[in-house]
């Protein structure tokens, strides 16, 4: 057998006898009509399911509770047994708030999924929380269900049940099962409660599985939604160093063309200054060229054309006084410069 299933088989054992091993008191909720916790064969029967064999079949009456015992007519013992349903907390406290946690342990006579988990840290004193193991297990829920009366005889296997082998108890008022053989319902009992004790374990695993699968799931949630932050701070980072760098790219192609610009200016400015400068020279060249052509004309035209001196004119005096005379000498004279103009307009 290997070390799980001894495990398993550990705790269905001690199922309702940890308490008593453990020296673990076990606390009932104060309520109306409440029984005092049990004493005696009491302790290992607590909480086991009850059982009973009818002709229409085997029916679940209840949990165990407390029973009181009386002797027949006949002489045989006689039980009557309570019966509740309810739940076996384990209790664990916060030992800075000092409030208590409860974690289930066995429901209906039957151990919960988180037992061995409870067991562990049972074993341990802590839970995962931090939390101390309080030292005693809780009952809350019903009990006064019911009633069982029957003969100590008809509680079959009771032995076993008190030393923790069965972790139920069988009542067989009518007889029914005494028919067949006890080691063949031993090995029918044994293979269903195998067979419970691994669906149970499966179930427990599962849980743990599941349990691990959330914490994954929220982890990588949880990562998801800050990378997608990071992813979104660094795209709107993105963005703005690409906004900046278009811009600094047209800045740049601007000022290349301005200094493409410049640089052409300088290129044509040197250019039109050459052709100045050159044709400035070639002015000079060409305005020494006249002016020695000049200088040399002047020098062979001034002695051809050098100026004659000018016959006298006669003073106004002179041709009033000669007015007069030809006055004075009469017609003759009047029909001189008739004729004269006359033959000046004959001309």
């Amino acid at each position: 057998m290997s070390e799980d299933q001894d495990l398993w088989e550990e705790i269905y054992k001690t199922i309702l006898t940890i308490p008593t091993k453990a020296k673990i008191p076990l606390h009932i909720a104060r309520e109306r009509d409440i029984p005092t916790p049990p004493v005696g064969i009491g302790k290992a029967l607590f909480g086991l399911p009850v059982i009973v064999f009818e002709p229409q079949g085997a029916v679940f009456r209840g949990q165990y509770v407390s029973h009181s015992q009386f002797t027949s007519e006949d002489g045989e013992e006689v039980w009557v047994i309570r019966l509740g349903l309810f739940s076996i907390m384990a209790v664990f406290v916060d030992e800075y708030t000092d409030t208590r946690v409860y974690y289930p342990f066995a429901e209906n006579g039957v151990l919960t999924a988180v037992s061995p988990q409870i067991i562990e840290w049972m074993q341990r004193g802590r839970d995962n929380y931090g939390r101390r193991f309080a030292g005693y297990f809780e009952c809350v829920g019903n009990f006064r269900v019911g009633f069982v009366e029957c003969l100590k005889s008809d509680i079959l296997y009771l032995d076993m049940v008190s030393q923790g082998k069965l972790p139920l108890i069988l009542i067989d008022k009518y007889r029914i099962l005494r028919t067949l053989p006890p080691s063949q319902l031993i090995e029918e009992f044994a293979s269903l409660h195998y067979a419970l004790r691994e669906m149970i374990r499966l179930k427990a695993r599962y849980e743990r599985e599941i349990r691990r699968l959330k914490m994954q799931a929220m982890i990588r949630e949880s990562e998801y939604v800050t990378l997608k932050k990071d992813v979104d701070e660094l795209w709107s980072i993105i963005r703005t160093l690409l906004t900046e760098n278009r811009r600094l790219r047209e800045e740049l192609e601007r000022r290349d063309i301005r200094e493409r610009f410049r640089e052409v200016g300088i290129e044509t400015y040197r250019s039109l200054t050459d052709s100045l400068e050159r044709t400035i020279r070639e002015l000079q060249d060409l305005f020494d060229r006249v002016t020695s052509v000049r200088e040399r004309l002047e020098e062979i035209v001034r002695p051809v054309m050098a100026p004659t001196a000018p016959a006298p004119m006669p003073s106004p005096k002179e041709e009033e006084k000669e007015e007069e005379k030809e006055e004075r000498a009469g017609g003759g004279k009047e029909r001189g410069r008739f004729l004269r103009l006359r033959g000046g307009g004959g001309r």
